[in-house]
């Protein structure tokens, strides 16, 4: 099986993805005649398939697979289990991709509450989950949602990271974006500064500024 989930992988990194719906089939075929349909590997591979058509932009095939892996992940591992929260990403992703924004604000608040249960409101995937919503919010030019969003996400990243740390940097970065997109230039150029003079002590001055806004 380690085999074809390589196979698979492959194809898929090299945009044959047609290869790798086939590999992935195989492998799932064997997969619920030896395992079970419910078997994590399973679903693992469910999963992938849901991941392939989405990077073919394939996204009514995408829901559907998605889907069925979280119907089935929740049933067997539970709602908060961390595979489960990786699909439900997986979702998000989608509806992000075809801009239906409130969708995947819808999913990403299911995604933070089972993430705030089992890794706590400071872990860093919650906070990444958190930043990835003001990101929805900026991308609706609802800024001042976005602010509050960004803000919290910023705090929570300062207190578990760091000021300098890669991530938290990213959060002042978006920050800086969505000022300059209010007009705010100030502060814009305060925040651009702030993540400037961050990245410069963190990785050298020859080192390309973050890029933004980001969704993680």
């Amino acid at each position: 099986m380690n085999l074809r989930v390589s196979c698979n992988r492959v194809f898929q990194q090299q945009g044959m993805y047609e290869k790798a719906l086939e590999w992935y089939r195989r492998t799932l075929n064997g997969m619920e005649q030896t395992v079970g349909m419910d078997h994590p590997s399973t679903l693992a591979t469910v999963h992938n398939i849901a991941r392939v058509f989405k990077e073919q932009e394939h996204y009514e095939k995408a829901l559907e697979w998605n889907q069925r892996a979280i119907d089935c992940m929740e049933k067997t591992l539970g709602k908060d289990h961390a595979q489960t929260l990786r699909t439900i990403h997986n979702m998000v992703e989608v509806f992000q991709q075809e801009r239906k924004y409130e969708e995947a604000l819808e999913w990403y608040r299911r995604a933070l509450d089972g993430k705030e249960k089992i890794f706590g409101k400071d872990h860093l995937d919650t906070l990444e989950t958190v930043n990835s919503m003001a990101y929805v919010f900026h991308m609706k030019r609802q800024y001042e949602k976005a602010l509050e969003w960004y803000q919290r996400a910023l705090q929570g990243k300062e207190k578990t990271l760091g000021s300098d740390h890669l991530s938290t940097l990213t959060t002042v970065h978006n920050m800086a974006s969505l000022f300059r997109e209010q007009g705010l230039y100030d502060k814009a150029l305060e925040w651009y500064r702030r993540a400037l003079h961050g990245t410069e002590r963190t990785l050298g001055r020859t080192t390309h500024k973050p890029s933004a806004p980001s969704a993680t």
